[in-house]
């Protein structure tokens, strides 16, 4: 199977279709990724995108909505084709293009090239093209223009891939080693430098009425949006309350 192949059967099965038109070649005409990372460019789409939430929505919560749109977007099928197909493509911001909608959505990822096989050496090496090769970069000017923590961007980003992995654990009686080492980087603390693990269990499983549930580490602060509840992996005490915020 040619290269430029591999996304596109990935993204055909039914689970992974919404993803199908994600992933293109990169054309001249592209907005480079490297100018929607500029702190002017970035605010202005966060801006279009909070548009739906009204005009007084927090940017710092709107930006952590936005997030959960790109990582949703980008990093479920690249982290999913990693996982299954021990698959890495070049995830760079240089390396990228990307088109926005009017609405502030992530509409394509515009690539230099569809990606190769690799034998990875460890947890931390089958990840470190997306998770340094791109999402830091992201959170990091998400951040900067927002003010939103970046602890409240990795949980986001760490929710969805811890997801992800466990989905696939659970379904698989045997999986595979991509999510063996998906699982086994949500357990390291810190990474083969000594820097910290962005990723380090970002979802608790606190036992209630004798059952585990799935709560976040860090609350994600959609409820300060108008409109919006707590999240159902919540992990603030007043989650429950009649009223959806306190």
């Amino acid at each position: 199977m040619r290269r430029s192949e591999v996304l596109g059967e990935l993204l055909r099965q039914s689970a992974h279709s919404q993803w199908r038109d994600c992933f293109r070649r990169r054309r001249p005409t592209d907005l480079a990724f490297t100018e929607l990372l500029e702190p002017d460019c970035l605010l202005a789409v966060l801006n279009s995108y909070g548009r739906r939430h009204g005009a007084n929505a927090p940017i710092a919560a709107v930006a952590g909505e936005w997030s959960k749109r790109y990582f949703a977007r980008v990093m479920r099928p690249i982290a999913t084709a990693a996982m299954l197909l021990d698959w890495r493509v070049t995830l760079t911001p240089a390396d990228l293009s990307i088109e926005i909608s009017g609405e502030g959505e992530v509409v394509s990822l515009g690539l230099t090239d569809f990606g190769h096989p690799v034998r990875a050496k460890s947890a931390e090496d089958r990840f470190d093209f997306l998770i340094r090769g791109n999402i830091e970069a992201v959170i990091r000017a998400v951040s900067e223009v927002s003010g939103l923590s970046r602890n409240v961007l990795w949980s986001n980003a760490g929710n969805l891939f811890e997801g992800i992995a466990r989905g696939y654990a659970v379904d698989n009686d045997c999986p595979g080693a991509g999510v063996v080492d998906a699982l086994a980087l949500l357990e390291l603390p810190q990474m083969a430098d000594g820097s910290r693990n962005p990723l380090f269990r970002p979802i608790l499983y606190p036992e209630s009425d004798g059952q585990p549930e799935r709560l976040r580490r860090v609350c994600c602060i959609r409820y300060l949006i108008d409109g919006l509840d707590y999240c159902k992996t919540c992990p603030c005490p007043g989650r429950h309350c009649s009223s959806g915020k306190n």
